[in-house]
């Protein structure tokens, strides 16, 4: 995923989860030029 062009940068981190303990999270920083999808 990290070589995909249109990323910046990508990061991981864990939330507590009401359900199963920890849910993990994904932050994703896409090239100005870019837009999100819908």
């Amino acid at each position: 995923m990290i070589s995909y062009p249109a990323l910046v940068e990508v990061t991981l981190a864990y939330k507590p989860d009401e359900i199963k303990g920890d849910a993990l999270v994904r932050f994703v920083i896409l090239k100005d030029s870019e837009k999100p999808p819908d």
